[in-house]
């Protein structure tokens, strides 16, 4: 793809909030209810929703190395049958350490619709992406579809070079 692609970084909420809001965020975990929890952290990068989930609590659908970064010596098959845990978390601030920003681009895009993956990016998260030609001055913002990729439908077919501009 022929276009120039920028992002805006905008503060996300200061905690994680509920269901039905995509959240692209880095939150730091622990399990304190259960004899298998170490009470240690484990750090966790959070980027989708929970269709379905009870919209009455937070709910993060953790991996099983997760679970058993979070239990105690020789209990992590014991922690991760446990279902449904009770944890504690705090919002952090995404930290990729020695990696730039990345743009992957979706293998869905053709020459009428474009979209991207933006990975690795530091900070609060993307708020914002905007898209345009070479050849023009107009930025034309880009809907986010899912997670970290965001989509536009193309109304122009530059041939152009690629950059992004952070913030």
């Amino acid at each position: 793809m022929c276009q120039n692609l920028r992002h805006n970084l905008t503060g996300l909420p200061a905690e994680p909030v509920g269901m039905g809001i995509l959240l692209v965020l880095e939150a730091t975990v622990k399990c304190t209810t259960t004899e298998a929890c170490s009470g240690k952290p484990v750090t966790v990068v959070i980027t989708d929703e929970c269709p379905g989930c009870d919209s009455q609590s937070i709910l993060f659908d953790l991996s099983g190395t997760s679970f058993g970064t979070m239990a105690t010596s020789g209990a992590a098959n014991q922690l991760r049958n446990v279902g449904i845990e009770q944890i504690q978390y705090r919002r952090v601030d995404c930290n990729f350490h020695g990696v730039s920003v990345a743009f992957r681009v979706d293998p869905g895009s053709n020459a009428n619709y474009f979209a991207t993956a933006i990975q690795y990016e530091n900070g609060d998260g993307v708020g914002g992406v905007e898209l345009k030609a070479d050849s023009s001055s107009a930025w034309n913002p880009m809907q986010q579809s899912w997670g970290a990729v965001w989509k536009v439908d193309l109304i122009y077919h530059p041939t152009c070079s690629h950059h992004s501009q952070l913030g």
